[in-house]
């Protein structure tokens, strides 16, 4: 029995295809704000890996509905070929 998966069409899915532009955004939204927070607490001493008390979902969902504008604006304009750049706090830039 062979472990190779036949590659298939399906294998190659291009996900802005599949996907909306908003859900895309959202998910960015979302995968950006869980990365911070973990950032954070590992700042804070938590083991992000063993203990889940840094995760507050209530202010994940207010940091995708705050953030998601932007982020949609952002990955249109590099869709166009445009390069958007911004400073952020957590950029440490000040």
């Amino acid at each position: 029995m062979s472990l190779k998966k036949d590659k298939k069409e399906t294998d190659n899915i291009d996900i802005e295809k599949k996907y909306s532009i908003d859900f895309l955004a959202r998910f960015a939204c979302l995968y950006e704000g869980v990365n911070i927070a973990a950032d954070r607490a590992e700042k804070l001493g938590y083991d992000v890996n063993k203990n889940n008390i840094w995760i507050k979902p209530t202010a994940l969902q207010k940091y995708v509905a705050e953030r998601y504008g932007d982020m949609k604006y952002n990955m249109e304009q590099q869709r166009k070929g445009l390069e958007v750049d911004e400073i952020y706090p957590w950029d440490k830039v000040y």
